[in-house]
C-alpha cells in the first residue's frame, strides 16, 4: 500500500453569500495542511447569475454528485457539507491507498498550450475504474461576483479528456499511463503561469476516490525505472534486483522498493 492524499472537490460560485465564509475556512484549513490534500473547486452557475467561470465540465460534476445548492465539499467523494472538519482530513491522510499517483505538466506559453503526463500504479488488481486530470489556476480574479469576494483559489478551468473521466483497468505491480496536450486559451485562464494539476481516480457506480496526487509543476515528467528484474542466487538464497534507466528523461537516482 501507498500513501494517502485526500482529494477535495469544492462547489462554490462567486454569487454565493455563505461561500464567503466556507471559503474562508477552507484557506485557513488549506494553510495548516500543506502537502496533505488534492484539491479542485467548481465554480457553479447559481445563485442567478452564476459565476463568470461556470463551464458544462462544472455541471457534469454537479450532476455527478447530485447537488442542487452551494457551497459543498466532498472529501474523496463522500460529501461533508460546508466545511470540512480537520479530523475528517487527518482520517483521510491516514488510510491507506492501493494506487500512487504520479504526474507533472510542463506548459508552452508561445501556444498557450499544457502537457500533462500521469502515471498510476496499482498494488492490486483494480478494474473498471475512471482517472480524472483537472488543470486549476491557483488564484483568479476575474470571475469577481456578487458576494464581495476578490480572489478566489484552486479553480477548474478544464477537465482533459472526457469529463466523465478516463476508464482505467489497473494491474498489481504494473503502472498505466495518460497523456494530454491542450490549449488553455480555450479556457478562462487568466496566467498560466499560475497553474496546477489534480489527478484522482474514482469508482463511477460508488464514488469512491482511491488516491489523488498534485502533479509536479513546471518540470519535466518523472519517469520510473524499468525492466527491473528479481533473481536469486545460491542454496542460501539472496537476492539479486537489476533495472535500467527510464527511456525518457535524467533521474539523479532511484527509490526501488522491494
Amino acid at each position: 500500500t501507498c500513501q494517502r492524499i485526500p482529494m477535495i472537490e469544492h462547489f462554490s460560485s462567486s454569487t454565493c453569500f455563505p461561500c464567503v465564509f466556507t471559503n474562508k475556512g477552507m484557506d485557513t484549513l488549506t494553510a495548516n495542511n500543506p502537502g496533505k490534500y488534492t484539491y479542485v473547486k467548481y465554480p457553479m452557475n447559481g445563485p442567478f447569475p452564476g459565476d463568470p467561470y461556470y463551464t458544462s465540465e462544472c455541471g457534469t460534476r454537479r450532476n455527478y454528485y447530485n447537488i442542487d445548492n452551494v457551497p459543498k465539499i466532498f472529501l474523496d467523494g463522500v460529501l461533508t457539507g460546508e466545511e470540512l472538519p480537520q479530523e475528517k482530513l487527518d482520517r483521510s491522510y491516514n488510510t491507506t491507498s492501493f494506487i500512487d499517483i504520479r504526474g507533472s505538466f510542463t506548459v508552452n506559453e508561445a501556444d498557450s498550450s499544457i502537457t500533462v503526463i500521469a502515471d498510476f500504479f496499482s498494488y492490486a488488481d483494480i478494474k473498471n475504474i475512471v482517472a480524472y486530470v483537472s488543470v486549476n489556476e491557483k488564484t483568479t480574479t476575474k470571475n469577481i461576483g456578487s458576494n464581495g469576494e476578490t480572489e478566489f483559489h484552486h479553480i477548474m478551468m478544464k477537465l482533459l479528456g472526457s469529463q466523465h473521466g478516463t476508464k482505467l483497468n489497473l494491474e498489481a505491480g504494473k503502472y498505466q499511463r495518460l497523456e494530454f496536450t491542450y490549449d488553455m486559451s480555450q479556457t478562462n485562464m487568466e496566467d498560466i503561469n499560475d497553474l496546477e494539476v489534480a489527478i484522482w481516480t474514482q469508482s463511477h457506480s460508488t464514488r469512491e476516490i482511491h488516491n489523488s496526487r498534485f502533479a509536479y509543476e513546471y518540470t519535466e515528467h518523472v519517469y520510473p525505472a524499468q525492466n527491473l528484474n528479481v533473481t536469486t542466487i545460491g542454496e542460501d538464497p539472496k537476492l539479486k534486483l537489476t533495472w535500467e534507466a527510464p527511456e525518457q528523461g535524467t533521474p539523479d537516482g532511484y527509490n526501488i522498493i522491494i
